[in-house]
């Protein structure tokens, strides 16, 4: 009983498949034939047919937040939650101490550090 089942089973999964290889054929086909018509690329259209939104996000870190965000962690390592340094502390160590100025810092010091938080953030 339980081996038909499972025939049936791979049988009409077998028959959805091609149903859905047709519908995406037939897809294709009017794509092409809008494109055509309308002297528009197929890409575009693909685009606006899809329902998968195109929007990104443009968010990056700031530098501010970078410098704050290595700077706690090099401070805070290995620390406990309760004897952390806090936030304000830590602002003020970064105020003190020139070489994290971002107004010092090169273009590409600045480019560096985000790509390595943006890194650490992915991971």
């Amino acid at each position: 009983m339980i081996s038909l089942l499972k025939k049936n089973t791979k049988a009409s999964l077998n028959l959805v498949q091609q149903k859905i290889n047709v519908y995406f054929e037939e897809q294709d086909a009017f794509i092409k034939d809008m494109a055509q018509i309308h002297i528009v690329d197929e890409d575009h259209i693909r685009k606006m047919i899809s329902h998968a939104s195109t929007l990104t996000s443009t968010r990056r870190p700031s530098i501010a937040n970078t410098i704050l965000h290595f700077k706690s962690q090099e401070l805070n390592n290995g620390w406990p939650s309760g004897e952390r340094l806090k936030l304000k502390e830590i602002q003020q160590n970064i105020a003190t101490n020139p070489d994290l100025d971002p107004a010092r810092m090169s273009k590409g010091q600045k480019k560096e550090l985000i790509e390595k938080l943006v890194e650490h953030q992915a991971l």
